[in-house]
């Protein structure tokens, strides 16, 4: 039997709560830090899970294209869909101090390369982005704001489809 993406997204809540659960026995540094880690993938799992069961809640049949809210907006445009819940979701990704927005920064620093390395020249005159966001670690209360957030978020739009 496949698993549904509902289950999917409700699943990879469930780590990511256990996990915060389990951080204040965490006995180093770095194990604290291997948990925030995880929670860090589970939400952006889930996330991904959740983007992929609103598009094909919509009727989007192709759902290994769609990645994130962007990726879906654009499937659903071409099949002349413009769902709420999904531009909501875009609002939110813009949104640089919205849980959504932190959640992808953190989520692409986990595979940046440092300063050092990312430079083109050692003789290059070093450039700064004026208008980059400050990178706000996801410590632990910041993941427990995005776990509760989420899916209060889920929980709402899943019954607004109840509905009809």
């Amino acid at each position: 039997m496949a698993v549904s993406l509902v289950s999917l997204v409700n699943q990879r809540l469930a780590c990511c709560r256990a996990l915060l659960q389990d951080l204040p026995q965490a006995r180093t540094p770095v194990h604290s830090k291997a948990l925030l880690d995880a929670c860090v993938f589970h939400l952006q799992c889930g996330y991904r899970h959740y983007v992929r069961e609103l598009a094909k809640g919509y009727g989007v049949n192709y759902l290994a294209a769609v990645q994130d809210e962007q990726s879906a907006a654009k499937s659903l445009a071409q099949i002349d869909k413009t769902p709420a819940e999904i531009r909501e979701l875009c609002h939110l990704a813009e949104s640089p101090s919205s849980w959504l927005a932190r959640l992808k920064r953190a989520w692409a620093e986990f595979d940046a390369l440092p300063e050092a390395f990312a430079a083109p020249s050692a003789n290059a005159i070093p450039v700064t982005n004026l208008d980059a966001q400050p990178s706000l670690p996801l410590d632990e209360q910041a993941l427990l704001t995005a776990v509760n957030e989420f899916q209060g978020l889920i929980d709402r739009h899943r019954e607004s489809t109840l509905e009809y």
